[in-house]
C-alpha cells in the first residue's frame, strides 16, 4: 500500500470536510479562485489582476508606499492607499497580491459579503473552509493542488469584525508558504 504524504492527507481532509458539509446543503458551491475577489457596479478587483487595470478602475487618487527589497528593486512591495481600499503588488510582477476593503460597503466579495454584513452571513457563505478565530478575525485559507499533489496556490480571505459581530474589514491575498 502506498504511503500518504502530508499534502495527500491535507487534500483528503479537505475533500472529506467538503463532502460532509455539502451533504446538508446540495445547493452550496465549493470555493473557486473567483471567490477571492471584490465586485462593485459590475466590475471586479481580484488577485493576480494587472495593477494598471486596478488603477484604471479605482482612479489615480491614491498615496503610494514602497517597502524596499534588500536584494533587487523588482521585489519591492508597493502599497496603493485609497480612501477605504488598499491594494498591494510586487514591482516586478505588477499583479495584485493583496486587497483590503474597510469602511466601504459598496464593494462586496464574490459571495456577497460586504462591510456591515454579519459573521453569521460569513459562516453560511464560506462554510466549506476551516475557520480560525483570532482577535475578532475569521480567516479562511484555501489551497489549490497541481497534478502532482503539490500546493500550487495559497489564497486567503479574512473578515475582521466588531464586538457585535459585524464585518468591519475584509482582506484577500495570496499567502506564502
Amino acid at each position: 500500500m502506498p504511503r500518504l504524504n502530508k499534502k495527500h492527507v491535507i487534500l483528503l481532509i479537505l475533500v472529506l470536510n467538503s463532502i460532509v458539509l455539502y451533504a446538508g446543503d446540495p445547493g452550496y458551491m465549493p470555493l473557486a479562485k473567483e471567490d477571492f475577489a471584490f465586485k462593485k457596479s459590475g466590475s471586479s478587483l481580484f488577485l493576480n489582476q494587472n495593477i494598471e487595470e486596478v488603477i484604471g478602475f479605482l482612479g489615480d487618487g491614491y498615496s503610494e508606499e514602497i517597502i524596499k527589497s534588500k536584494s533587487n528593486e523588482k521585489w519591492d512591495f508597493i502599497i496603493l492607499n485609497y480612501e477605504n481600499i488598499q491594494v498591494s503588488y510586487t514591482r516586478g510582477w505588477k499583479s495584485v497580491d493583496r486587497i483590503i476593503i474597510s469602511d466601504d460597503s459598496s464593494f462586496e466579495t464574490a459571495r456577497g459579503i460586504k462591510i456591515g454584513s454579519t459573521i453569521e452571513d460569513v459562516r453560511k457563505l464560506y462554510k466549506d473552509i476551516l475557520f480560525s478565530n483570532y482577535d475578532n478575525k475569521l480567516i479562511v485559507f484555501y489551497e489549490w493542488f497541481d497534478d502532482m499533489g503539490i500546493i500550487s496556490t495559497n489564497y486567503y480571505i479574512s473578515f475582521t469584525y466588531s464586538d457585535d459581530s459585524v464585518v468591519e474589514r475584509i482582506e484577500i491575498g495570496t499567502a506564502v508558504d
